[in-house]
């Protein structure tokens, strides 16, 4: 055996065994496609799609980031995928009415009833809020924020997933950070601080 063979085969050792990685990191991968709005079914079926293109390029692995950051990288490379396609079928897409993808969402007249509805629409706004907020950040600043604060990862790791310095990745947080409290503080004051 020839020393790149030695090499190849210690990255795909040094990578867990499949079903480890899968158990270790579906919820991680299934809430990174939630935190971008995707359904539950949505997010599980992007999930599944990430964890196939990781066993297709086990052997790029290079242990230079943790199992979960390398699969955390394919999830935002099909997560910008699923964008490319989605952006496609939308230019050739028919009209839908309004009432009818409401129902298709779930969205339709499913709060009438609830018990505390003006709770669930205070949530609801708050929300809607964030989610405004967060689409006024930059795709490097929200990948960032949604790295650290969903994944938990560290400086190095989200610079790893990213392919960019641990500087750049400190000075996106801070702006991000920056530009949600200037976005939010009148509506979440008592949060922010």
């Amino acid at each position: 055996m020839s020393s790149s063979e030695d090499r190849k085969a210690n990255q795909v050792s040094a990578l867990p065994d499949p079903k480890k990685l899968y158990d270790r990191s579906y919820t991680s991968i299934c809430r990174f496609f939630l935190r971008r709005g995707f359904t539950l079914e949505q997010a599980r079926d992007l999930t599944q799609e990430t964890f196939l293109e990781a066993m297709r390029a086990r052997q790029q692995y290079r242990g230079e980031a943790s199992a979960t950051g390398w699969i955390l990288g394919i999830a935002r490379n099909v997560y910008r995928k699923h964008l490319r396609y989605r952006n496609r079928k939308k230019r050739t897409a028919e009209l839908v009415p309004l009432e009818t993808w409401l129902e298709h969402e779930g969205l339709g007249d499913s709060s009438v009833g609830s018990e505390l509805p003006l709770e669930r629409s205070l949530a609801s706004e708050r929300a809607k809020l964030f989610k405004h907020a967060m689409s006024t950040l930059s795709t490097s600043q929200r990948d960032c924020l949604l790295l650290r604060v969903d994944q938990d990862l560290s400086y190095r790791e989200i610079a790893n997933v990213l392919g960019i310095s641990i500087e750049a990745v400190k000075a996106r947080l801070f702006q991000a950070k920056k530009g949600l409290r200037k976005r939010l503080s009148e509506h979440f004051i008592d949060d922010l601080y």
